[in-house]
Parts: C-alpha cells; sequence; structure tokens
C-alpha cells in the first residue's frame, strides 16, 4: 500500500502587496486576501496559491526595510517580492542601499 504523499507549503509571503484594487483594474494581477490580516490586495499573475501578505503587515513583522525609495526598483509597481525584500535587507546591513536600488532599476530599465 502506497503512503500517502505530503505536499509542502511555505508560510513565508512571496509577495507583500499594497492594499486596493488598482492592480487588477488596469490588468496587472489578481485581487486577493492579505493571509495575515485578511486586507484585500493584489498580486501579480503567476503568484496564485502563494502566500501573500499586505506591506503592512511585512513592516510589522521586520521582513520588509521601511525605508523611502527615490526611484523605481520593484519589478511591480504594486508591491515587493520576497527575494526582493531579502536583497534589501541585505544591502542594509552591508550600507549599501542606495547602490543596489539604483542597479536593480537600471536592471529594470526604470533608472529614468
Amino acid at each position: 500500500m502506497r503512503a500517502p504523499s505530503l505536499k509542502l507549503a511555505s508560510s513565508f509571503p512571496e509577495f507583500y502587496a499594497t492594499s486596493g484594487r488598482d492592480a487588477v483594474r488596469r490588468g496587472e494581477g489578481f485581487g486577493c486576501l492579505c493571509a495575515k490580516c485578511r486586507t484585500e490586495i493584489a498580486a501579480p499573475f503567476g503568484f496564485e496559491r502563494r502566500v501573500i501578505w499586505c506591506l503592512y503587515c511585512g513592516l510589522e513583522e521586520g521582513q520588509l526595510v521601511e525605508i523611502e525609495r527615490p526611484i523605481a526598483s520593484h519589478r511591480w509597481t504594486f508591491g515587493i517580492t520576497r527575494e526582493e525584500a531579502i536583497q534589501e535587507r541585505a544591502a542594509l546591513e552591508r550600507g549599501e542601499f542606495e547602490e543596489a536600488m539604483e542597479r536593480r532599476a537600471r536592471e529594470l530599465d526604470r533608472d529614468r
């Protein structure tokens, strides 16, 4: 007899989203609820069935860097991926936050 298969599920957010429906209206993402506080948010297509939090919960839990960014240095305009958040925290700890954000903006072709 075969043992039942288990599927591991991450409890860490893959995306931290701004609240509201603007991204859905623009066709950039789908509407969902923050997995932590249940606020209405939007996430990019491709993040379906993943853990998604609002920016506020990410900040509250210390998973996001609370720094104003003068340039658009995220892949999406309505939130930040877990990978981007990890990169930002590491850059801040190294004292290279501004340089890292400028480099990412150039890579995303958003440095104009």
